[in-house]
């Protein structure tokens, strides 16, 4: 999966609440929303309210005050790139856990076909 990250030529501001696109393959999967929403801690800051991915591909920054836009735009940034490594961490686990179980397979399989070989010469 490519990594997301910020439109920021998409963005809108209606109401005090920011919305900004998301671009790459992962925008709308909601294991990136989760990891992304997982600590909304490290976004938050007084210049600003909610912040939230999506599953409809954006995100949302609620309740801004003005003459904040480089913060919020370092913050998000930053935000998307912890969720980002987060899921290349989770990808690596299941790719490892993958060739794990691949080579338990193989390894029972060559276990399977030597028994049947063996059973296969003892019969007259």
């Amino acid at each position: 999966m490519a990594a997301v990250a910020i439109d920021w030529d998409s963005v809108s501001v209606h109401d005090g609440t920011l919305t900004v696109l998301l671009r790459g393959d992962g925008t709308r999967d909601a294991t990136w929303v989760d990891a992304f929403n997982h600590d909304p801690a490290s976004v938050t800051n007084p210049a600003w309210g909610s912040v939230q991915a999506h599953y409809s591909g954006n995100i949302t920054v609620a309740q801004l005050i003005p003459g904040h836009a480089a913060e919020i735009k370092d913050a998000l940034d930053r935000h998307v790139a912890a969720a980002n490594a987060q899921m290349t961490a989770r990808h690596e686990v299941e790719r490892n856990r993958e060739e794990q179980e691949a080579k338990a397979r193989a390894e029972q399989d060559a276990r399977d076909q030597a028994l049947l070989d063996e059973f296969r010469k003892s019969n007259p």
